[in-house]
């Protein structure tokens, strides 16, 4: 063990020990920055598409309650808003809550 001790107590040892640590040390910072960038990109990126996805249901939903309100009133109305909320949910991936403007649920 004395015999290590002294072998590496130069100073060329304790440069290299300086220097490894220097690096390591970047390397680690480096690694958390690249993290949280990279974790602040995907989580924006989720945002927007969901931003998105909901526009794009709301905009239907919009188009095919105008519709609906301008055709004459029958039985199938509901069937066919249930249908427009099941595609809605698979094009979206998310549950589909449609509302009154006046707050009434008309589908969940």
């Amino acid at each position: 063990m004395q015999d290590w001790k002294r072998r590496f107590r130069g100073l060329y040892w304790r440069e290299l020990a300086v220097t490894v640590g220097m690096v390591a040390l970047t390397l680690v910072l480096l690694a958390a920055v690249f993290f949280s960038l990279s974790y602040s990109y995907l989580h924006r990126q989720r945002t927007q598409e969901m931003l998105d996805r909901a526009a794009a249901v709301s905009r239907s939903a919009e188009d095919y309650l105008t519709q609906r309100d301008a055709a004459p009133a029958d039985g199938r109305q509901e069937a066919e808003l249930r249908r427009f909320a099941q595609v809605a949910s698979s094009f979206s991936e998310t549950d589909v809550l449609v509302c009154a403007t006046d707050g009434t649920v008309l589908l969940a």
